[in-house]
């Protein structure tokens, strides 16, 4: 069986720690690294090593995966000064699993490719228990035959893993998936409001709606 690759990952919030932690449970080589150090704690416990900021991270590693709060913070984290490129080699690659912009990945990949490493957006949809339970939907967008080359480690963090397109294709999707979301939750509320305020218990009410047509992860995981 060939070697696995050593993997780095930044960001260890809510969906990081537990994503990070698959990756381990996968049997890869991990180094993390996180703004506030005390986050790599358990991830350390683990078997990880902590690193003391991204450029180390990409140096330790054949693969770095981000999870970060927006396009801002991976652009900052991956481009700027002592980011995750200045670590990085030719035919190393680069993976961001954040809620991201589609130009700003276009942006890194441009960069990437000229400096022959490989970049793939894969946001990901499941929430914390997913992220636990390395059950996530992950939506990669990029070239097929990167794709292919990490398709194994992305599914330490999720069970259903498909290639959406090029460069942004997987922002485009979470993005679109994110607006069905909201809009399902606020319909549920809306709803619910609506029986409640007319004098039907909300128990009963979420009983008979969860066997029909207006029955909805959003019911089923948030309001019910």
């Amino acid at each position: 069986m060939p070697e696995k690759m050593k993997v780095g990952f930044i960001g260890l919030g809510h969906m990081g720690c537990p994503m990070a932690s698959c990756i381990l449970k996968g049997g890869y080589e991990l180094t993390v690294y996180d703004i506030c150090g005390e986050a790599a704690q358990g991830l350390e416990a683990q078997g990880a090593v902590r690193a003391g900021n991204p450029k180390e991270v990409a140096i330790r590693s054949e693969v770095v995966v981000t999870s970060l709060p927006g396009p801002v913070d991976v652009e900052t984290v991956v481009l700027g000064e002592g980011g995750v490129f200045a670590g990085l080699s030719e035919g190393e690659g680069f993976i961001d699993t954040s809620t991201n912009a589609p130009a700003t990945m276009r942006k890194i990949s441009e960069i990437g490719e000229s400096r022959g490493i490989y970049v793939l957006d894969a946001p990901v949809s499941g929430g914390v228990f997913g992220a636990k339970d390395g059950t996530l939907s992950v939506f990669v967008g990029g070239q097929k035959e990167d794709y292919d080359r990490y398709l194994c480690l992305l599914r330490t963090i999720g069970d259903t893993v498909v290639h959406m397109g090029p460069t942004g294709s997987g922002n485009v999707t979470k993005l679109v998936n994110n607006t069905i979301m909201f809009i399902n939750f606020l319909g549920a509320c809306e709803g619910m409001a609506m029986g409640f305020k007319a004098g039907i218990d909300p128990q009963t009410l979420l009983s008979v709606i969860k066997p029909s047509m207006g029955q909805s992860i959003i019911l089923e995981r948030v309001i019910g």
